[in-house]
């Protein structure tokens, strides 16, 4: 009888213990739907990053069109009158009271048809480039030529159009990709402290002349031969900074060291070691070993340094469209201030001088300690025939110095 009693027992026993391993085991309606929203964000996140991809070829295409069509006009900005310049074709350049009628392209992307009549009184219409219908606008009485000069602008409009929608669509991605990302950092526990995204506050296009001409042009306005507002190349101020010797931060202050964590081997004469980012020329640059993602440079400031407001790149190798094609681009920095993330550049894929707006960093403090900024690459713009990134400049503005 005890023995039958024990059997039972035991058979009790080892079905609770069973019972117990089946349910330690098998996962709760939260760890399912858990894992559920996990495999789902994943996916989310792999379509995310293939669409940034897709948005990323067409914006690099986009940006290629843009700047081919560009050489084909002439920029004209008068800085002392004109907050915005516009593309003309050469046909048009200078006076345009010549005209009865002539179409110019604003250097934000509208194009413009633009009628004179006798009593020199501009009128202008903008066209619509979402919808590509132009040709109702044109006045009658236009010749053949005109209309195709017409029509050469509007592809020059339309690019740049295109352009702005694929970028548009590029930073929505960005923003879809950055969101599952962070997502999948705090389900696994692992997210790190939100830093902020700063874009270029302002972008400025490189010189359309040479750095002879500009410093035959700076000469000539030494000598009161030629009044600088009277200079008629477009925005030069790439050129004023880099080789000018105008009033700037570096006035006052300067970096003590800059290092990189890496570089291209050396190419016969051509060194693309770090300090080519902080050696105020735009031919020489910063050329990564590979990818360089994961590169980084680091800028060291002594205490009583001037402070920094703004940071300013030269994104690639914008000596010449050739070279700036061919070799990678940064297209995103995470920038640490004294070893800690503070910031992420987020880089346009243009050949132009970039200024970002990062707040106040430093102590202009002699009692102060040396203090670091490190610009690390998180991602890149794939050159068409080197997988190297390049940075032709990165150098700053800031205060106390004046």
């Amino acid at each position: 009888m005890k023995e039958s009693v024990y059997t039972v027992f035991a058979i009790l026993v080892i079905s609770c213990s069973l019972a117990i391993t089946s349910c330690q085991h098998q996962p709760s309606a939260l760890e399912r739907r858990k894992a559920e929203i996990k495999e789902r964000d994943s996916i989310e996140l792999s379509n995310a990053r293939e669409s940034l991809r897709v948005a990323d070829s067409i914006a690099t295409f986009k940006a290629f069109e843009v700047e081919d069509l560009k050489k084909l006009f002439v920029f004209e900005k008068q800085e002392k009158y004109q907050t915005v310049g516009y593309y003309v074709l050469p046909a048009y350049q200078g006076s345009k009271e010549r005209f009865s009628f002539f179409p110019e392209v604003e250097e934000g992307g509208k194009l413009l048809l633009v009628s004179i009549d006798k009593r020199r009184k501009y009128s202008f219409v903008e066209v619509d480039l979402s919808t590509g219908d132009y040709m109702k606008l044109l006045p009658e009485g236009l010749t053949e030529a005109q209309r195709r000069d017409v029509e050469q602008c509007h592809r020059f409009a339309q690019a740049m159009y295109d352009l702005a929608t694929a970028q548009k669509q590029q930073e929505k991605m960005r923003m879809k990709v950055r969101f599952y990302e962070e997502k999948s950092s705090r389900m696994s526990g692992s997210a790190s402290p939100s830093i902020k995204i700063v874009k270029p506050s302002k972008v400025i296009q490189m010189p359309s002349i040479s750095k002879e001409k500009w410093a035959t042009l700076m000469e000539q306005v030494d000598r009161g031969e030629t009044n600088i507002d009277d200079i008629k190349y477009g925005d030069l101020t790439v050129y004023n900074d880099l080789y000018s010797e105008s009033c700037s931060w570096y006035c006052g202050g300067d970096v003590k060291q800059l290092t990189a964590s890496g570089c291209h081997a050396r190419a016969g004469r051509l060194s693309y070691e770090g300090k080519n980012a902080h050696d105020f020329s735009h031919e020489s640059v910063w050329a990564t070993d590979g990818d360089g993602i994961g590169q980084s440079l680091t800028y060291t400031f002594a205490g009583e340094c001037p402070r920094i407001t703004t940071v300013k790149i030269l994104n690639g190798y914008v000596k010449d469209e050739t070279s700036w094609r061919n070799n990678s681009r940064v297209k995103r920095l995470r920038m640490f201030y004294n070893g800690k993330p503070y910031a992420e550049l987020a880089l346009e894929d243009s050949r132009t001088l970039q200024c970002f707006e990062v707040g106040t960093l430093g102590y202009h403090d002699s009692k102060k300690s040396d203090w670091t900024l490190r610009f690390e690459i998180l991602d890149v713009y794939s050159g068409a025939k080197y997988k190297d990134a390049v940075i032709a400049e990165l150098y700053f503005d800031g205060i106390d110095v004046h």
